[in-house]
């Protein structure tokens, strides 16, 4: 499924700095660790990489 994702929509993460395969650098900010939301948006594509990892287009029917 995240296979499917990436080819349709482009990326899995809402910010493209945290991306695997899409990643751009922040323009707001010097360096990564300066971002308050950074971190959290790394759990958050794992997790949700973590999900999709194990889902085909048959379960969402």
């Amino acid at each position: 499924m995240v296979f499917v994702i990436r080819i349709l929509e482009g990326p899995i993460t809402w910010l493209l700095c945290v991306s695997l395969n899409y990643y751009e650098k922040c323009a707001g900010f010097e360096s990564e660790e300066e971002c308050s939301l950074h971190e959290l948006m790394i759990q958050v594509r794992d997790n949700t990489l973590a999900i999709l990892k194990y889902k085909n287009i048959s379960d969402t029917a």
